[in-house]
Formats: C-alpha cells, sequence, structure tokens
C-alpha cells in the first residue's frame, strides 16, 4: 500500500469506528489480522478481531474518540486518541455501571496487502478499570 493508501483507510477506519459500525470495519482487516491490547488481550483472524470490536461497543455503546495525532511510516502507524464512553456493558468483572469514562490511548497499527494486519492499543488499563469502579486502590 502506499502512503496515499494507508492515509485513506485510516481516514475510513476512523470514521468507522466513531460510527460504532463493526461491518465497515471489517473489511479493512486481512484475514490472519491480530489484537493486543489490555482489556480483550492477544487475538489471532478476523472473527476473533470482530468479536473485538463488538465487545467494545457492548461495553461502552456510545463510545467516542477524539484523534489527536496520526503518525505513518512505511507500511506502519501510531495513532494519540482519547476514548470516552458510558460504562454500559461488562467490563473487567464489573456489569455496567453508567458512569462516563475517558483516557488516552496510543495503537500501533500495522498494514499488509490491502488491509490492517494488526492493532496494538496501549493504555492504563487500571486506570479504566478505577473510573468504572471495576478495580478500586486503597490508601496507603
Amino acid at each position: 500500500m502506499t502512503r496515499d493508501e494507508i492515509a485513506a483507510l485510516l481516514d475510513r477506519y476512523f470514521a468507522a469506528m466513531r460510527a460504532r459500525d463493526v461491518d465497515a470495519l471489517m473489511p479493512m482487516h486481512i484475514d490472519k489480522c491480530t489484537w493486543d491490547g489490555p482489556a480483550i488481550g492477544t487475538l489471532k483472524g478476523k472473527d476473533q478481531v470482530e468479536e473485538a470490536y463488538r465487545r467494545m461497543i457492548a461495553w461502552f455503546p456510545d463510545m467516542e474518540f477524539e484523534q489527536h495525532r496520526l503518525l505513518l511510516d512505511g507500511h506502519r502507524a501510531v495513532a494519540v486518541w482519547t476514548f470516552s464512553g458510558t460504562h454500559e456493558g461488562e467490563f473487567a468483572g464489573l456489569p455496567g455501571t453508567g458512569k462516563r469514562i475517558s483516557f488516552d490511548v496510543l495503537v500501533a497499527i500495522r498494514f499488509e496487502g490491502t488491509g490492517i494486519a494488526g492493532l496494538r492499543f496501549f493504555y492504563d488499563f487500571n486506570a479504566a478499570k478505577m473510573k468504572t469502579g471495576a478495580f478500586k486502590v486503597k490508601p496507603v
């Protein structure tokens, strides 16, 4: 893929993420794509990645992404965004709380052929769990 093709695919990807449209997201991934992140773990294959998107939407049905930066280098990209959403579905073992949370995310994206081959998410999972109430810290 050329830099322009990757940029166009990422525009479509982020639009589909903002729309929470899994059916639009999945054709952008190659069959052997991977997903790696703190909340869901390591997944391999398009079916598992699709399920990860659906789980995220179930946890936070009104999730939003504010993109701050996008860096492209060859067949890789890094996006920095702020995630926000209302905790409605079971997340980290805690039933929906109705709490609105937000946290910063860095996602490393790898491309192969004509699509997304890998997604790796970096964020403070414990802070996200604390904001939902699933993880509590006792003062020392």
